[in-house]
């Protein structure tokens, strides 16, 4: 079956379910071949496949479960990670973390609620000679990391730990993603996220601050002299900038893409 076919019996399927983000299509099969987009446009699909195709778009439809979920794999920073319900699916705008500080100096990394393990691990992949350890409050989210670390050929430590809790040494680099949403908001996100990914990866608390004020109260102790922080935040938290800015040096502010605000950098005084 030649792809011409394949996108418009696909877009009926859509039509039925009355969902209209046929924009989707080209993406699951991009992924369900793992080709690009201009590769797929060229490929004659076996009656097989297309069965398995369709099985799979069926499933997104019927329950809203995204791609990434039904395929167990997501894409950051041009590498595949395995990722389920109790990961956090890597998001695109997170790679400006990755981008800011690449061409800082630093030997020892903690990836702090690591999570799929995709920043730590994308690091250590773009400079092979850091120290990675990946931590996370979750036994099954450290399965994730480890299986990551695995599959991307990398020396890791894991950390069981509530934040701070079970960290004993000090790092050059600590990078962290925490649950940054406002409690009253979960059930207010897109079906894909509240359903499908971990609540106790979002939720920070009644203001969403939670988890930046651990952070701003015990930091210092857990990064080494001139050690350095990133941490990501949501749109709307810019703000945290200033509070930072009181106990750390080179306080600055990183957007996203968008030019959203999307993370805070900082040095230990």
């Amino acid at each position: 079956m030649e792809y011409k076919n394949i996108k418009q019996e696909l877009i009926i399927l859509y039509e039925k379910f009355n969902n209209k983000n046929i924009f989707e299509i080209d993406y699951f099969l991009s992924y369900f071949l793992n080709k690009t987009n201009l590769e797929v446009k060229f490929y004659n699909f076996s009656e097989k496949e297309y069965k398995k195709l369709k099985k799979i778009i069926l499933k997104h439809l019927k329950t809203n479960m995204p791609i990434q979920k039904i395929y167990k794999k997501a894409y950051f920073y041009k590498r595949e990670f395995f990722v389920n319900n109790h990961v956090l699916t890597p998001r695109f705008d997170s790679e400006v973390l990755i981008e800011y500080i690449l061409n800082k100096s630093f030997k020892n990394v903690l990836d702090l609620c690591a999570g799929s393990g995709c920043l730590g691990i994308t690091i250590k992949k773009e400079k092979p000679e850091i120290n990675l350890s990946l931590a996370d409050i979750s036994n099954k989210a450290l399965r994730v990391c480890k299986k990551n670390c695995i599959k991307h050929n990398v020396d890791f430590k894991l950390i069981k730990t509530n934040m701070f809790e079970n960290i004993k040494d000090k790092y050059d680099l600590i990078i962290c993603n925490p649950p940054y949403i406002e409690t009253e908001n979960i059930e207010k996100l897109n079906i894909e996220v509240k359903n499908f990914d971990p609540i106790i990866s979002l939720d920070g608390g009644q203001d969403g601050l939670k988890f930046y004020n651990i952070i701003f109260e015990n930091i210092d102790k857990y990064l080494s002299d001139n050690g350095k922080c990133i941490i990501e935040i949501g749109y709307n938290q810019g703000h945290l900038i200033e509070k930072f800015k009181t106990k750390f040096k080179n306080v600055k502010k990183i957007v996203d893409y968008n030019n959203l605000d999307r993370a805070i950098y900082f040095e230990k005084e």
